[in-house]
């Protein structure tokens, strides 16, 4: 996996460790990232050893760039000798893969030097029409082809799914399922709130598909509220663009400041004292932070991409606003800000929504049965 950092990977990861019995599967994780303190992940199993690594990862995300990794591997091969060596000792009859499509290279390897059967969870719909060019698109889609090829697939939502089937990304002679991602609403349970005060939350990876700038754009228009209102932003990023973002926040609005918290290990005691959440991102698959949101009971303002829109009702377990317009959001925050009811009402029916349809009891049984299947085949 990229990192055990808890992103939506990192989370699904740390479920399915949990969740898989220890009795029947011997189960290792490998960090492509630098070491963190397994203490300070909740609900880690003590008993799942981890191997951690610092992997350069390329950001150049060109179809130059791609097709060059493709073609001439000894490149991601030189980056991940160690990682790959430590995977030959552990000698897996299942290599479950949560990357990005360049990073799969490394696996592609070890299938031919090892025994092994390739899963892959894809958790983002990454070729979309209108963002890229013809050319790049297709080139993209070729690439993904020619390494999805060897993957069993496992896709987080409908939307993944479709982008997989619209490309042609599926191997037929492989397993491809859709297992959406899922949360324990047993721990992600709603807080008491202060009453003195408001926190608005957003809980994601700082970069430019997250929405960060349409929401301090929304922030900076925000008229005189009843009660001091603060925003936290938890995640990390890039240096330079958290500096960016960091330049948006007005001066001199101090009835509404911004909190950069950072890289936060367990988010739940600040979704359980948070008052609203928010979600303007451009680009998701079924974000697990969105869900955990909702299972805190936290009335969210979700941007209305097909990711986000297929778990939000507007005004029933949540509002949706315009993709990309800080005006929209502005006046639906106002509208959270300014009414209490409101707020815990469509609180109350998103944790109802997750516990019905997004609780984390059936993962596992799911998971198993792709394992088997995999290990069924010749």
């Amino acid at each position: 996996m990229n990192s055990l950092a808890l992103d939506g990977s990192g989370k699904v990861v740390m479920d399915l460790c949990r969740l898989i019995p220890n009795d029947k599967y011997d189960v290792s994780v490998v960090s492509l990232t630098q070491e963190i303190s397994l203490s300070k992940l909740p609900q880690w199993p003590n008993h799942i050893p981890v191997f951690f690594f610092d992997y350069f990862f390329d950001s150049n995300y060109s179809l130059r760039r791609y097709i060059t990794l493709f073609f001439i591997r000894s490149i991601t091969l030189s980056r991940g000798s160690e990682i790959i060596r430590c995977i030959e000792e552990l000698k897996p009859d299942v290599l479950h893969c949560h990357l990005q499509p360049r990073e799969l290279i490394l696996a592609l390897e070890l299938k031919k030097r090892i025994n092994v059967r390739l899963l892959f969870t894809d958790h983002l719909k990454r070729l979309e029409c209108g963002k890229y060019s013809s050319l790049n698109l297709y080139g993209l889609a070729w690439t993904y082809r020619k390494i999805f090829s060897h993957f069993h697939i496992v896709a987080v939502s409908k939307s993944v799914q479709e982008y997989h089937i619209h490309f042609s990304l599926i191997n037929k002679s492989m397993i491809h399922r859709l297992i959406e991602n899922k949360i324990d609403t047993s721990y992600f349970l709603p807080g008491k709130k202060s009453g003195d005060s408001l926190r608005v939350i957003y809980v994601a990876r700082l970069e430019a598909r997250k929405g960060h700038k349409v929401l301090l754009k929304a922030w900076s228009k925000l008229g005189k509220p009843k009660c001091p209102v603060e925003l936290q932003l938890l995640g990390d990023g890039d240096e330079a663009f958290i500096k960016e973002l960091k330049s948006l926040v007005e001066p001199g609005r101090d009835q509404f400041p911004v909190r950069f918290v950072g890289s936060i290990q367990n988010v739940l005691p600040y979704l359980q004292a948070a008052d609203i959440a928010v979600f303007p991102s451009f680009q998701e698959g079924l974000s697990i932070s969105f869900l955990e949101k909702m299972s805190c009971a936290l009335p969210v303002i979700a941007s209305d991409i097909p990711e986000l829109a297929q778990l939000i009702s507007n005004m029933e377990n949540g509002l949706l606003f315009r993709t990309g317009d800080s005006e929209d959001l502005c006046s639906k925050l106002e509208l959270l800000i300014n009414d209490r009811e409101l707020r815990e009402k469509l609180g109350g029916k998103a944790r109802r929504f997750v516990m019905d349809h997004y609780d984390i009891s059936n993962l596992k049984t799911e998971y198993e049965e792709v394992y088997k299947g995999i290990l069924a085949l010749p």
